[in-house]
């Protein structure tokens, strides 16, 4: 699904300039690409 962002295999969903994590317990982490404090896995660009 292009039009809503590029999802990894990982489960991430790179939208816009965010980084959107989807963890096991199903919470959705939001966190901006900009801010870069402790990323375990980087977004592939």
């Amino acid at each position: 699904t292009e039009e809503t962002g590029i999802i990894t295999e990982e489960g991430e969903m790179l939208k816009g300039g965010e980084l959107e994590t989807t963890v096991k317990g199903g919470t959705r982490k939001k966190r901006s690409r900009k801010k870069k404090d402790t990323d375990e896995t980087p977004a592939t660009e």
